[in-house]
């Protein structure tokens, strides 16, 4: 029986902070400053800029200390914490691979003058490189330093891949004014997964200074994390109203529109977004995905082929990249990016189905049960791979390992009319009529699709075969 639709859309969307896979792992310690110097909230949201500015590096894989545990686990992660000075960090850091590390450390020489040095060390605590700044003003002001200094530090690196680079994070939640201490404060509600309380203090911000756009963009964030479409269309159009020059915020409105179906609309703020800054990632992703919704592959394609150039080591853009150009019936070209992006991330399950679907095209039954295969391994719970496994190991003329990958198909999923027929067929050819009849007479008591008649007629002549 022919290969079973798939229960899952196999199109990876990329998100913008999941870029590329790492070359470098380097670990941005926190904000160093006495208390009296930087007060803890001014800290924590410069900590937060940091951080941020450092993960829109996507060449490097960027550890930071709310991560850290994720990538150590818990008893290591708590151990580089407890550490007071970089020197007793390092060596554990250096353990797990990170090569090297980014300090930022906060004086005050004189009064309302604040000296930022930020320096890059090596593993063995050697300093490779150092920027300083002055910050003139009151303690609010360290944080507008941070996009700089990250430059600076990092000059050499953007300049490599400044053809990638769409931006170093935007900074327009950084505001002057009495509204700083609202947006942090709700920034930080909504990175703990309070997002209620966060909107509370957004709209607060947003009344203490009417002409900010930034409360309004990160509303408009919150409703569409939520599905309110609507919701976050009015308050994106808020923003966008204070500020038109931000790209970001006609991202986030060509969301909303999508969301409540107005397609079109959509396309023309992502265009906007692409105009105020071409290298715009987002946009360009979501372009090609709206398109490729459409049908419109050629252009769902150009979209994908210039996101695959700010991003060129990305598996998941490969994907989409190859599906762009198998809808176009390009598939050596589909093909060719299909297996990039296996090469780049073995473990990205939705690159195998359209690979092993181009392999079966081409006869290449071997590329296509090596597919199938790994995807198995990947998501062993997935019926639909094993039957498909099933198929192509048949047509390689391994009965028995076809047989398994039926049996399989039909523990995880009993109600698998397909995998019942194929097997019962396979032992009847084998000559096993026994069990062939065991399960093609479930295949008949269970088949009740009426595009399926044909199947069901032929299983039901070959159990009068068996019988005699």
């Amino acid at each position: 029986m022919a290969r079973a639709a798939w229960i899952a859309i196999w199109m990876c969307w990329l998100c913008a902070t999941a870029l590329a896979a790492p070359r470098e792992r380097l670990y941005v310690f926190p904000v160093a400053a006495k208390t009296d110097l930087l007060p803890e909230t001014e800290r924590g949201y410069a900590d937060e800029i940091l951080q941020e500015e450092m993960a829109a590096l996507f060449w490097l894989e960027v550890w930071t200390p709310p991560t850290l545990a994720d990538h150590l686990g818990a008893a290591a992660a708590k151990k580089v914490l407890a550490c007071q000075t970089p020197a007793c960090a390092l060596p554990l850091l250096k353990r797990h691979g990170v090569t090297r590390a980014v300090v930022l450390r906060v004086e005050r020489p004189r009064r309302r003058v604040f000296a930022i040095r930020a320096a890059i060390l090596s593993a063995t605590g050697r300093t490779l490189t150092q920027v300083e700044r002055e910050e003139r003003g009151g303690a609010g002001e360290v944080k507008y330093a941070m996009p700089g200094l990250i430059e600076r530090l990092f000059a050499e690196e953007i300049a490599a891949n400044s053809r990638f680079v769409t931006a170093v994070v935007e900074t327009t939640d950084i505001s002057a004014g009495a509204a700083d201490d609202l947006l942090a404060e709700a920034g930080a509600m909504s990175a703990q997964g309070n997002p209620d309380e966060a909107r509370k203090l957004y709209r607060r911000a947003a009344e203490r200074d009417s002409a900010l756009a930034a409360p309004w963009l990160r509303l408009a964030e919150l409703s569409l994390a939520d599905g309110a479409h609507k919701q976050a269309l009015n308050e994106a159009r808020q923003a966008v109203k204070r500020d038109d020059r931000d790209a970001r915020i006609f991202v986030v409105l060509g969301q909303a529109f999508q969301g409540v179906g107005q397609t079109r609309e959509a396309e023309k703020r992502y265009k906007q977004a692409l105009k105020l800054d071409a290298r715009n990632l987002e946009s360009h992703l979501h372009l090609a995905r709206l398109y490729a919704e459409a049908g419109k592959n050629d252009p769902a394609r150009t979209h994908f082929e210039r996101a695959r150039e700010l991003a060129p080591d990305s598996a998941e853009l490969l994907v989409n990249l190859g599906l762009a150009y198998r809808a176009l019936n390009r598939n050596d070209d589909a093909l060719e990016a299909l297996q990039a992006a296996i090469e780049r991330d073995p473990k990205l399950a939705a690159a195998y189905p359209p690979l092993a679907d181009i392999a079966e095209e081409n006869k290449d039954f071997a590329l296509a049960s090596d597919s199938y295969a790994a995807l198995t391994e990947l998501l062993p719970d997935c019926a639909p791979c094993y039957y498909n496994h099933g198929r192509v190991l048949e047509q390689l003329d391994d009965g028995e390992a076809a047989a398994g990958a039926y049996r399989r198909t039909i523990e995880l999923d009993e109600t698998f009319q397909d995998a019942y027929y194929n097997l019962g067929v396979l032992l009847f050819r084998a000559d096993e009529r026994s069990e062939a009849k065991r399960w093609l007479s479930a295949y008949v008591e269970r088949e009740d699709r009426p595009d399926q008649a044909a199947f069901v007629k032929e299983a039901r002549r070959l159990l009068r075969a068996a019988a005699h």
